[in-house]
């Protein structure tokens, strides 16, 4: 998902366009200038306008639930919302993943009941204008979208919304990790039919979502896998033994060199009277370097905002904090609120590449 631009912010949720997006846009332009028209232009600007209003749905249903949504990415073959965490009941899940296509059925309603209120004749539906549509064919146009993409999402291919609703329904019984294989697998095996079906047809554009569905799948199956297992980790079993600090007049020589010759790459900074006052991380470091001046003091470039975890939080919990913040470094707590330890991303690349 790296390679995007806000558009803008709604409900306070980021709407983004991934670079990819430009693709679309010249394949848009390509067929205005083919066929002379801007139709497309329009039917494409709905269709992505339902997409936004469908991510949007999953969004503020979650928000319900106390979930909060990164952003909304955009992209062209659909959009993304990205929530900062799962929800923790698998019936909340369910209605998250049905938000979705809720707002398209009741967007494909509306234009339906428009549709009969001014009496269309559905006997010219099998042929509508796309070249000089009229008001009633955009109508019909949207109908049809709206209608795909409630039917299309509901398909069991996880991470689709109804691979969602799959996951969430097998969860009551199985539990979210053994219900995340299945539903992912159940994804991948459809995925696969789509990429078959795709390339028999020549529909390369089918046979690609295909392959998308193919790998989200599985990129999602280890991450659930992954988070279930970091619940047993403990912080207080890979926080450092000791703290790695320096003083707001310590001269970044100092710390480049650690960084070069210890591997150091994360530490605290601590004030004249040893209370913390800001962290060094490899951000840091590479701007010093940047900026080729390592005679200036520590206080300089250090990132004066502190994270902090206690120390009997689990791996999971420090994972999605440091997810949610973008932090590569938490600093740690005893049950006194007295700091103990610190605990790196690094260490919580360890605990999921070694110990899950």
């Amino acid at each position: 998902m790296e390679g995007t631009i806000t558009i803008g912010t709604f409900f306070n949720i980021p709407l983004k366009l991934h670079w990819s997006f430009a693709l679309l846009l010249a394949y848009v332009l390509f067929n205005v200038v083919t066929n002379d028209s801007f139709t497309i232009v329009g039917i494409v600007a709905f269709l992505f306008l339902c997409v936004v209003l469908h991510e949007y749905g999953h969004a503020l249903m979650a928000k319900r639930f106390k979930v909060n949504t990164k952003d909304i990415i955009l992209s062209p073959i659909g959009g993304v919302a990205r929530l900062e965490r799962l929800p923790e009941k698998p019936a909340q899940e369910l209605v998250i993943a049905l938000a979705g296509p809720a707002v398209n059925l009741l967007l494909a309603s509306l234009l339906l009941l428009v549709l009969v209120l001014t009496g269309f004749d559905w006997n010219t539906v099998q042929n509508p204008g796309v070249v000089t549509p009229d008001f009633t064919d955009y109508l019909v146009i949207g109908l049809y979208i709206n209608v795909m993409l409630f039917g299309f999402n509901l398909v069991p291919a996880f991470p689709m919304d109804g691979g969602r609703v799959l996951r969430s329904l097998l969860a009551l019984k199985y539990g979210r990790s053994k219900a995340t294989q299945i539903a992912g697998w159940v994804g991948r095996i459809i995925a696969l039919l789509f990429i078959a079906y795709g390339l028999y047809n020549r529909d390369y554009l089918f046979a690609f979502l295909g392959l998308f569905i193919f790998m989200m799948a599985r990129v999602e199956m280890n991450e659930v896998v992954v988070m279930e297992k970091l619940v047993n980790l403990k912080v207080a079993d890979y926080c450092r033994t000791e703290l790695v600090s320096y003083h707001l007049g310590d001269a970044m020589t100092v710390v480049v060199e650690k960084a070069k010759r210890d591997g150091i790459v994360y530490a605290i900074v601590l004030d004249s009277l040893g209370y913390p006052a800001g962290m060094i991380t490899p951000v840091q470091i590479i701007r010093a370097q940047a900026i080729q001046d390592l005679t200036q003091p520590v206080s300089v470039f250090m990132d004066a905002k502190l994270h902090f975890i206690e120390i009997h939080e689990s791996m999971k919990t420090a994972y999605e904090y440091m997810q949610k913040h973008q932090c590569g470094l938490l600093l740690v707590n005893d049950e006194n609120g007295q700091l103990v330890s610190m605990l790196d991303k690094d260490a919580v690349s360890r605990a999921i590449g070694l110990f899950s």
